[in-house]
């Protein structure tokens, strides 16, 4: 009676395909993720109106000049 087992054990290439289709499945993964995060910034820059703010002022602006300029909190920080 032949009994067959399963085979566990891999080859070295096979592991490092195996290792290769998961690290592409996590750059997968968190470019989607930060694509998510570049679709949501550019969301709410247009809801705060800060082109809208940067053209009505002519040009560059400081982040104190754009937090007024929109009406929020100043920045918590120095320049």
């Amino acid at each position: 009676m032949e009994v067959i087992t399963e085979r566990k054990a891999t080859t070295k290439e096979e592991q490092e395909q195996e290792q290769e289709e998961e690290a592409q499945a996590d750059v997968e993964i968190w470019n989607y993720v930060f694509g998510f995060v570049k679709v949501a910034v550019v969301k709410c820059a247009i809801e705060l109106g800060i082109a809208d703010a940067i053209e009505n002022h002519g040009g560059p602006m400081t982040l104190s000049e754009l937090s007024s300029a929109l009406n929020c909190a100043p920045p918590l920080f120095t320049e």
